[in-house]
């Protein structure tokens, strides 16, 4: 599984497998955020239900242009779900952790002051 921390409390990872989840349970995560839920399988939604992990589901679309087509109110609503200290420590992630999950991040950084130049180097 791909995973990074983003920050003290903000992680990101790939779709999470079953070797991964001893290491998320690790984590303590109040949130995850599914950015791809066409994908969203049961057990996934089963294994944060026995956490009481909050599962949010925000499909932010997808393009290989991202800033093109995908939805601008989405990804605010992803960003917005990951900041609040009550849901931190919190896990954004898509079925890489790739294309979706950077431009979610790409945009926190953003909030978090980052100049666009750095936040679009992390995202490549």
């Amino acid at each position: 599984v791909a995973f990074m921390a983003v920050s003290d409390h903000v992680y990101r990872s790939s779709y999470p497998s079953p070797t991964s989840r001893p290491f998320l349970t690790r984590l303590g995560l109040r949130t995850a955020i599914c950015l791809q839920p066409e994908d969203l399988r049961e057990d996934v939604r089963a294994f944060f239900s026995s956490l009481n992990v909050a599962l949010h589901e925000v499909d932010v679309g997808e393009d290989h242009e991202p800033f093109v087509t995908m939805s601008e109110h989405r990804l605010a609503q992803a960003v917005s779900l990951a900041l609040p200290a009550e849901s931190q420590p919190a896990l954004i992630f898509c079925s890489t952790g790739t294309q979706r999950t950077s431009v979610v991040v790409a945009c926190l950084r953003r909030w978090q002051g980052w100049c666009l130049a750095s936040a679009l180097d992390e995202f490549r």
